[in-house]
């Protein structure tokens, strides 16, 4: 799904114009990244939890050529699903 297709679905289900429904999704996603760059949390129930996680730096190994290879500190994005979701894609 596209971000256009995300709105076309929102407008046919909720009586709203596209532009409209485009500036609500871009003013989420803004806050979401701001959320998310200052080491927020970001919860939906029955859908999941987005945060970020801190890795530093280490050295680790080519297993091809031996060689020490230096990966530095960096942040990363989780998501980890909720039960309802987890249980929804399982559903049989």
């Amino acid at each position: 799904m596209t971000r256009s297709d995300l709105i076309k679905a929102i407008t046919d289900t909720v009586a709203i114009d596209k532009k409209k429904c485009s500036d609500i999704l871009s003013a989420l996603l803004e806050e979401l990244y701001a959320t998310l760059e200052n080491d927020g949390k970001y919860t939906q129930a029955g859908f999941g939890t987005f945060d970020t996680r801190v890795y530093n730096e280490r050295i680790g190994r080519n297993p091809f050529t031996k060689q020490k290879v230096r990966y530095p500190k960096k942040r990363k994005l989780r998501f980890k699903p909720a039960k309802l979701l987890k249980d929804t894609l399982n559903a049989e």
